[in-house]
C-alpha cells in the first residue's frame, strides 16, 4: 500500500487533484493570464511549486499534509499546462494546427519514456 492507504483513498485523493486541474485549467488559468500576463503567471506558478515541494520534503511524514500537498498540485498542475500550452501556442511562427501536432506529439514522448523506464526506479 501506497503511503499506507487503501486503493479507494488514495482515489479521493486523485479525484481531488483531478478537480482542481480541471478547474484550474477551464476557469482560473484565462484569468491569471489576462490579469498578470502568461509569462508573470508562469513565474508565479514555479514558485508556488517550489514552495509546494519544500512542504511535502519538511513534512514527509504528515500523511494529511502530503495528501493536501498533492490536491493543491493539481490546482498549480492546471494553471501550469493551461498557460504553457497557450505560451507555445501563441508565440509559434507556423501554423496552430502543426505548433499543436507538435506540442503535443513531444509532450506525450516524454511520459511515453517515464513509464518505459519506471522500472529502473521501483
Amino acid at each position: 500500500m501506497i503511503l499506507g492507504l487503501n486503493p479507494f483513498n488514495i482515489g479521493l485523493i486523485f479525484l481531488g487533484w483531478g478537480i482542481l486541474l480541471g478547474i484550474s485549467s477551464y476557469f482560473i488559468a484565462p484569468r491569471l493570464e489576462k490579469t498578470f500576463g502568461t509569462i508573470k503567471s508562469l513565474y508565479a506558478m514555479l514558485i508556488l511549486f517550489t514552495i509546494l515541494l519544500l512542504v511535502m520534503g519538511i513534512f514527509t511524514s504528515d500523511l494529511l499534509i502530503i495528501s493536501g500537498c498533492i490536491i493543491i498540485s493539481g490546482l498549480l498542475f492546471g494553471n501550469s499546462n493551461s498557460l504553457f500550452t497557450n505560451a507555445v501556442m501563441t508565440t509559434s511562427p507556423v501554423e496552430a494546427s502543426t505548433t499543436s501536432a507538435a506540442f503535443s506529439f513531444f509532450t506525450y514522448d516524454r511520459w511515453s519514456y517515464c513509464s518505459f523506464f519506471s522500472w529502473d526506479f521501483s
